[in-house]
């Protein structure tokens, strides 16, 4: 994953986040860590009223 990607999420049930519309939404990858026990991705979605985080 790179900065600057736009990635799709799905929560713990398989379903996609929705926006308020019942559309998946985007979110764009605005940082990426690399740690020993794995890689930590700051994300911000494109419809702000998306609260999952």
């Amino acid at each position: 994953m790179n900065t600057g990607a736009r990635v799709w999420l799905r929560q713990e049930n398989g379903s996609s986040v929705l926006d308020r519309a019942g559309q998946a939404v985007a979110f764009t990858v605005l940082k990426v860590e690399s740690h020993p026990t794995g890689v930590l991705c700051e994300l911000a979605a494109d419809d702000l009223f998306v609260h999952i985080l």
